[in-house]
């Protein structure tokens, strides 16, 4: 009969991870400030002060530290200039979700006075 209860360890240890980490050949990426992870449902993971390894081979990168999920709109002013043609097309649409009126263009509704003009054939200057 057993008198002392048994206790499992829940998660990865330390040790386990790190030897994970090295077989998967992953080198550490010096000098990263922040990540974050952009999710389907409009929300952005932020890693501040992440651990970062990168194994090309597999294809894979491991950030570790605890990370915050926030929603899209509330840290929209400090990931501005992180985000890429896919979440800016999210942003849009979240636009005329919350708004009702659809999100103006930069470029949309000028003169098309700035297009080049085409090129003429056969024309002598002489």
């Amino acid at each position: 009969r057993r008198k002392v209860k048994k206790t499992t360890k829940s998660g990865v240890t330390d040790q386990k991870f790190r030897a994970l980490v090295k077989k998967l050949g992953a080198e550490p990426i010096p000098d990263i400030a922040e990540v974050n992870m952009f999710t389907e449902d409009d929300k952005v993971m932020r890693f501040i002060g992440p651990d970062v390894h990168s194994s090309i081979q597999n294809q894979t990168m491991v950030v570790t530290v605890g990370a915050e999920t926030k929603d899209l709109q509330d840290c929209f002013t400090e990931i501005m200039q992180q985000l890429g043609p896919n979440q800016l097309a999210k942003l849009k649409d979240l636009g005329k979700k919350t708004t009702g009126t659809p999100i103006r263009e930069e470029n949309e509704g000028e003169d098309e006075d700035d297009d080049v003009p085409e090129l003429v054939d056969d024309v002598n200057f002489a």
